[in-house]
């Protein structure tokens, strides 16, 4: 009775907990943006605690699909968030280098970074990635990435574990030789477009050993001989992404055999998701589009699938 009262008395409302004990630790982690930028509006009070909120968080995911973020709310973020740990930035069509730069120094603790398309983002809006040397998760599919970007990341962190690249077209054969050869942890590989990248698959082959999952859905050529390859030399690889065309119309039935006999699952292009048991997966950046937004949001919920890919896939 007696700790009802001490309760009763001294906390009557939100505002009267402990800040960094109560609210951060144990309530603002079960709140969305959504909710914290909702409780931001209702006072003076709400938007100093909001803030408060925001700077004890570790994750940020916004995208333009969802539409509950737009760039005032993402300036807020970035006045308040210093901390984070792992961001997602979706097709944020507002986003621009001088929002980004900003955002990226207050935050040098990144460890998984996730861009899809966010069209008026360069390379110089990219560049302060290089200080970021706890990254192991780089996602920078469909963004604007050169040879340049790519060298002074390796040059700085090679200890990444996931890298997407997914129809990125300017970044050179060469340039990706050398990038690759420098990460030797690497699990999960995207490749970007490249007219002929055997050059650059054989070198991932030889340097990255431990790769499970590997998607070459926009290289040029693929041969069965390149196949074979992929399956006899990466011995822990799960899955593996191949064109369209040559999964449908070249692909020999000794190569698919080899596949099933080493259950290496061949990642169908043609659909948004792939199954491996009773695990679900996002695998291109082309399918993350308002009519399927819903469905990633969901099968990132799934038992035993982490919302922020932290270790390889299965």
């Amino acid at each position: 009775m007696e700790d009802q009262d001490v309760i009763t008395t001294h906390c009557r409302s939100i505002f009267d907990l402990p800040v960094e004990d109560i609210v951060i630790t144990h309530i603002a982690k079960y709140l969305t943006l959504v909710d914290i930028f909702n409780f931001r509006t209702c006072s003076r009070d709400s938007r100093d605690l909001a803030n408060k909120m925001l700077a004890g968080r570790d994750e940020v995911a916004l995208t333009q699909v969802t539409e509950t973020c737009g760039e005032m709310a993402f300036r807020v973020i970035v006045q308040n968030c210093r901390k984070l740990k792992k961001f997602r930035l979706h097709f944020l069509t507002w986003l621009t280098d001088e929002l980004l730069i900003e955002f990226l120094q207050n935050n040098p603790l990144l460890e998984m970074v996730e861009f899809y398309y966010c069209q008026n983002v360069t390379c110089e809006g990219l560049r302060p990635l290089v200080s970021c040397k706890n990254i192991v998760s780089l996602w920078l599919a469909l963004m604007k990435c050169d040879d340049k970007l790519l060298q002074d990341i390796s040059l700085h962190n090679n200890n990444l574990i996931e890298v997407n690249l997914s129809s990125v077209w300017k970044v050179s054969a060469e340039c990706l030789v050398e990038f690759f050869k420098r990460q030797p942890q690497l699990h999960v590989i995207f490749m970007p477009s490249l007219e002929d990248g055997q050059q650059v698959v054989r070198t991932i082959i030889e340097h990255c050993p431990n790769i499970r999952n590997f998607c070459i859905m926009d290289c040029e050529p693929v041969t069965d001989d390149l196949v074979l390859e992929i399956i006899q030399k990466c011995s822990n690889l799960k899955v593996l992404c191949l064109p369209w065309f040559y999964s449908t119309e070249i692909m020999s039935k000794e190569v698919k055999r080899k596949m099933e006999k080493k259950k290496i699952y061949l990642g169908d292009p043609g659909q948004p998701y792939f199954r491996v048991g009773k695990f679900e997966y996002l695998y291109h950046p082309w399918f993350i589009h308002r009519d399927c937004w819903h469905k990633e949001q969901r099968c990132v919920n799934l038992e035993g699938v982490r919302k922020w890919r932290a270790t390889p896939w299965p």
